[in-house]
Order: structure tokens, then sequence, then C-alpha cells
């Protein structure tokens, strides 16, 4: 029968696990420590034990690389030659006048990286789009910077593989959220240095109480020293 993509990564991420249960002293030492004076091959922990991986967790190591590590069980996920299930949007907090941070959770699929994708509300189509690229497969959150203040915003995450990137789809029964809206804080008009304010009551003063009105720069140049009337 052929075989399913599935199937090929399974194979493909279950074959180290016999290099490993020969190879690795290490855990044979810590599997042998049972009891002093007992001599043999050590017990494999159960299979069947859920690897310590949390999609949603910040900096989260692979379960690929923990299965192999722990010889534990990861959730089912789609090989590198198919394209990457939509990662869940799960917040947009800490959003400022001009930052906002985006976190979200991983999907089942194999992922090289993310991207992030965001725009303005009404902002004429791709070309107002910003992308930020090359996000470590291990993240779950990313700041964004740069955003104007008072404004709406539309973003979404992307996950990445081999096989290209994720669609963002609508979100419904079942179905993983990749896009949130949000809008950033009213920026505060910042109060003007006390140097600066003090220099332009000073500028207001100069003018104000500086030469009478009916005297003028010309007057002043045709003024006749004293003692040389004509």
């Amino acid at each position: 029968h052929p075989r399913s993509p599935a199937s090929k990564y399974l194979l493909t991420c279950w074959r180290p696990l016999q290099v490993l249960l020969l190879g690795d002293s290490s855990e044979e030492e810590a599997g042998a420590g049972a009891g002093a004076g007992q001599h043999g091959p050590a017990a494999a922990p159960p299979r069947d034990a859920p690897c310590d991986y949390h999609p949603c967790r910040h900096l989260q190591t692979p379960c690929a690389e923990l299965q192999r590590r722990w010889r534990c069980r990861c959730p089912g996920l789609s090989g590198e030659d198919t394209a990457p299930d939509p990662p869940r949007l799960q917040a947009v907090t800490e959003v400022g006048d001009t930052s906002a941070l985006v976190r979200w959770c991983a999907p089942n699929s194999a992922v090289r990286g993310y991207q992030i994708r965001y725009s303005a509300e009404g902002g004429a189509g791709n070309r107002s789009q910003s992308v930020v690229a090359g996000i470590c497969a291990t993240a779950r959150q990313h700041a964004l910077h740069g955003l104007s203040p008072a404004t709406a915003y539309r973003v979404c995450v992307l996950a990445a593989n081999a096989a290209g990137l994720s669609l963002p789809r609508a979100s419904g029964l079942g179905r993983p959220r990749a896009c949130a809206a949000f809008t950033t804080n009213c920026g505060r008009p910042r109060p003007a240095p006390r140097g600066a304010r003090g220099a332009g009551h000073a500028r207001a003063r100069a003018t104000n109480h500086g030469l009478p009105a009916s005297r003028s720069s010309g007057d002043l140049g045709a003024r006749t020293p004293p003692g040389r009337r004509r």
C-alpha cells in the first residue's frame, strides 16, 4: 500500500530511537540505579507517556527533539512535505501607543519558523502590509514596534516549513484563529522642556518691551549725534 506523508514522517522520527536505545549510556546509567549491586539492561521508560510539550509555551523545545531524547509520545504532526496548519493566535497584549505583543500557539505540524503580517485597517492592500519574517520555531510571542498611535491594526501569524506557508483562514468551529484586530493607545502630547519654555518667554518679553512702536530701525540709523546739529 502507498505510504502517506504522515506515515513517512513518523518512520523518519522513530528510526533514531533504536540508536538511542543501544548507544545512550547516560540514560542506561540513570535507569540502572534502582538498587545497589544490580546489573543488567536498563529498564526503558514507557513509550506511551506524553512528552512535556505545550504548544503555547514560549521557547518550547520541539516535540520531535523531546521524543528522541526521552522516548515519549508526541501529538500527531504532519510532515515537512505538507504545508503547516495555521497557528492559533492566542492574544495581542501589552498594547501601547506604538507597540504591541503578539502571542500564539503552535499548530500540529512540522514548523521551521513563523512569520507575522500586520497592516493598518483601511490600508491599500498589500502595499501597506508589514512582514516580520525569520521568527524561530521555538518562539510563541513577538513584539511589534513602530506602530502609529490611535490606529486599528489587523495582524496574522503564519507558520513555515519546507512545503511553504500556512494560509490564514476564518475562525470557526474547530478552526484556530490565526488573525486578530487591535487598536493602539492614543499618544499624549509631551510638555515642552523647561529651558525651551523659558527661552520662548524671554523672546516674547524682548519683543514687547524692546523698542517703542513709533521708533523703527530706520529712525535709529538717521539720528544725528548730539552736538552736531545742522
